[in-house]
């Protein structure tokens, strides 16, 4: 028995090993494509670098942060976007604030839902996209802040002459205590296993809170409607039914990104990661495979090391467990490092074995979807 724990517990960090390696090789910072794209601003290629731009917001009783982020949006250093925000049938002040500032600026175009009949965002946000002008649109959220004012030129900068979907990055933003450590950790975490697959051709997924995309794309694959009913899924089932080796790129480059705010409670998060989690059985089966078999190699070895222990091999734990943190720790630093969080790196250890409790306490909601879209 000890014998086939200990192969099944390195057959696991085996797979663990993998997947960060690849991960730090595929997202390591290099001299930027996407740089030099934005420096060909002459005659024809000026104009094929800078198309027009929708960026797409769906709002929902955010009256509070509406100014901060609006003025961030509109400070975008690039030549032709307009700003397309939704009010989700708002109850507090929201429409109010969005007809002040709309008074203000032209390229800032409000409209409203006024009456919600799906759960979710996916009303606004098709009729947020039906009402945009332009063929890209770039979608983020409220809470969400670019890191630069370059932002909307990087997403653009990033596509190939094929590309129809690009892939940004959003990390939380730092707040003190366990649950804001745990959600930066969760959040790069998810960004390794989206970026890394779209970086090697296999992507699956992407976020809201960064994405831009064709609305070819966006039609073609008949926008939400194969989804309305689940409440989230707006972002990653739309690539999940869009996405290709050859039409999707990601956008890692700092300034590309965009900071959100992380949720300030535990109650909060469960409720957003159960939404979230909830759709990834729509993904393709492929997909839902490989992440399968990513969190069932976190099980195993940390499972497979406490039945080690239990044997009475106490040494035999220690030593795989050391084994695990000289293998992966490095690797984890490496990118916890390149993604935006190195006060990470020094938790790691902790924050890696609390991914057992994650995929633990979420697994309800990956196996019994429908129940869990239809509690929140």
């Amino acid at each position: 028995m000890a014998h086939l724990l200990l192969f099944l517990s390195l057959l696991a960090l085996l797979g663990n090993l993998v997947f960060w390696f690849v991960a730090a090789r595929q997202l390591r910072p290099a001299p930027s494509r996407d740089a030099a794209r934005e420096e060909a601003t002459e005659g024809g290629e000026e104009q094929r670098a800078t198309p027009p731009v929708s960026v797409v917001v769906a709002v929902r009783n955010g009256e509070d942060l509406l100014d901060e982020l609006i003025r961030g949006l509109l400070a975008q250093d690039y030549p032709n976007f307009e700003l397309v925000i939704c009010d989700d049938a708002s109850t507090d002040g929201t429409y109010a604030k969005l007809s002040e500032w709309s008074r203000a600026d032209e390229r800032l175009r409000i409209i409203r839902v006024q009456q919600k009949r799906l759960p979710g965002k996916k009303q606004a946000l098709a009729q947020a996209i039906k009402y945009a002008q332009h063929e890209w649109l770039l979608t983020t959220d409220v809470d969400c802040r670019p890191e630069s004012t370059t932002w909307i030129s990087m997403m653009i900068a990033a596509r190939r002459a094929d590309s129809e979907l690009v892939l940004g990055y959003s990390p939380y933003a730092l707040r003190n205590g366990w649950l804001n450590r745990w959600i930066r950790f969760e959040g790069v975490y998810t960004a390794l296993q989206y970026l890394t697959s779209a970086l090697i051709g296999r992507p699956y997924m992407g976020v809201g809170r960064n994405l831009l995309y064709s609305r070819g794309l966006y039609d073609r694959v008949g926008g939400f409607a194969d989804h309305e009913h689940l409440a989230g899924g707006d972002d990653d089932l739309l690539v999940s039914a869009g996405a290709t080796a050859t039409n999707t790129v990601a956008a890692t480059a700092r300034p590309a990104w965009v900071w959100s705010l992380p949720s300030e409670s535990w109650r909060a998060y469960y409720r957003q990661k159960t939404r979230h989690v909830s759709v990834s059985n729509a993904y393709r089966l492929p997909d839902k495979m490989w992440l399968t078999g990513l969190a069932a190699s976190h099980l195993v070895f940390y499972f497979g090391v406490l039945a080690v222990a239990g044997l009475g091999l106490a040494k035999l734990a220690a030593a795989l467990y050391a084994l695990r943190l000289l293998a992966l720790w490095p690797q984890s630093a490496t990118l916890l490092k390149r993604l935006g969080h190195p006060d990470l790196v020094v938790w790691w250890p902790l924050l890696d074995a609390g991914l057992v409790f994650y995929y633990v306490v979420f697994a309800g909601a990956a196996l019994f979807p429908r129940a869990a879209s239809e509690k929140w």
